[in-house]
């Protein structure tokens, strides 16, 4: 069984591999926007879980990441703007994986989700102790 800290990394690790992957894609043109999304959201939601796990509060099985947001401000933690702006995120963890059901992802819209993924995982890196995640 891992301890927490091995837990809290186990997951920021995940989260790492989610947005990379994500931006490893990013000029295939055979890959979707909101499949690049949902790798975003991923990797936002794993730094989130690595947060709650680091601090030792439990949380659900979910993708929601207002869920998971609240949790962290209920036991006193101040969220930075940024993972307080993540919670739009969540739309790409289901929504957008049944084809149809929403309006087409633009490369803009993936930039800024990047963009905000990669500041939420540098506030979660920060917190447990990773340090600075990007140059």
């Amino acid at each position: 069984m891992l301890d927490r800290d091995e837990m809290a990394n186990l997951w920021f690790k995940r989260a790492i591999s989610s947005f990379k992957k994500s931006v490893l894609a990013e000029n295939d043109s055979d890959v979707f926007y909101e499949d690049l999304c949902f790798d975003l959201q991923q990797s936002v939601e794993k730094s989130l879980k690595s947060l709650l796990t680091y601090k030792n509060i439990e949380f659900p099985k979910t993708h929601s990441l207002n869920v998971l947001s609240s949790l962290l401000l209920q036991s006193g933690e101040d969220l930075p703007e940024d993972v307080i702006e993540s919670v739009g995120l969540t739309m790409y963890a289901v929504q957008t994986r049944y084809p149809g059901e929403y309006d087409e992802i633009t490369k803009d819209d993936y930039e800024k989700a990047k963009s905000l993924a990669m500041r939420v995982l540098q506030y979660c890196g920060t917190k447990i102790s990773h340090g600075k995640i990007f140059e």
